[in-house]
């Protein structure tokens, strides 16, 4: 996509362009309250997660596979490796005036 817009339009007019929106579009989420970001991406995130399940510890061929080891192991896995990202913006904030 970059490709075609540096040979049309020229490197420096795209990487500019490029810039430029993403400034406006960070502008633009600075208006909308954390809050309501949050909630909206909660909503994603938990509306994916109930897709790849399926369903998956409801269906009796496969209920017991889900709950004994996916849900146990797996699952775990993942939130024990990204819960480092509150803990990441906790430690970029940590030098705000209180």
């Amino acid at each position: 996509m970059f490709d075609f817009l540096i040979d049309n339009i020229g490197g420096v007019a795209t990487y500019t362009g490029i810039g430029t929106v993403s400034a406006a579009l960070l502008f633009l989420l600075k208006k909308i309250p954390n809050a309501k970001i949050q909630k909206f991406m909660f909503n994603i995130g938990y509306s994916a997660g109930v897709c790849v399940t399926g369903g998956l510890a409801k269906w009796s061929w496969s209920a017991k596979y889900w709950n004994a080891i996916v849900e146990k192991y797996m699952i775990d896995l993942i939130d024990n490796v990204f819960c480092i990202i509150p803990a990441f913006i906790q430690g970029l904030r940590s030098d705000d005036k209180k």
